[in-house]
């Protein structure tokens, strides 16, 4: 049985196959200057959501943790944006979800993940035995930063989930921040029409 997160990645798969997303005209100065790790430089907006696979009462706070995410962001000039699909490394989707429920014994255990990724398309093609090209389209996702932790306690989860997410999306929005002022960075933006 699929859940809340897998539907959620297959509903994003299918809106960018629907959409039938592309890999742009500056995809060729992605490939040549960005690494992975400078992805979150191109970052102009991030698409929020949270997922709630918690059961017996063991995380509770969700909204207060999606307010502070927020409040973080908007701090470091990065703002909030609901959007159709993470379709690229300058709208991303920042997915906070937990997993869990209560064990034998009564405690709380929890796993709590966020991660920021988009959704990527690319097309590759192959020749068979008489010589026909197939072209085929794809979508995967690329996965720009990723952060678990698992979390134990006899009520609930809540003090430890929003202090832990509070300190990922801080330095998170922090090397976001700090990446966009890097002078290779505002060069690469400027020359991809963003705004530094």
């Amino acid at each position: 049985m699929r859940g809340p997160i897998q539907h959620f990645l297959a509903g994003l798969a299918g809106i960018a196959i629907s959409l039938g997303l592309s890999v742009g005209a500056n995809a060729a100065i992605f490939n040549a200057d960005v690494n992975n790790g400078d992805l979150i430089g191109l970052i102009d907006a991030i698409h929020l959501e949270m997922v709630d696979e918690v059961s017996d009462g063991c995380w509770t706070n969700i909204a207060e943790i999606r307010n502070q995410t927020e409040g973080l962001l908007r701090t470091a000039g990065i703002p909030v944006q609901q959007l159709t699909t993470p379709d690229s490394a300058s709208h991303p989707a920042l997915v906070i979800s937990a997993q869990g429920g209560r064990a034998e014994g009564g405690f709380c255990i929890v796993q709590v993940e966020a991660s920021i990724w988009f959704v990527t398309a690319s097309r590759f093609a192959t020749a068979n035995s008489q010589n026909n090209v197939i072209i085929v389209n794809y979508n995967s996702i690329s996965n720009m930063l990723r952060a678990n932790v698992a979390a134990v306690s006899s009520e609930n989860v809540n003090a430890e989930a929003i202090a832990w997410t509070g300190q990922v999306i801080n330095a998170w929005a922090t090397a976001i921040e700090a990446k966009h002022q890097e002078p290779e960075m505002i060069t690469l933006r400027t020359q991809l029409g963003m705004s530094n």
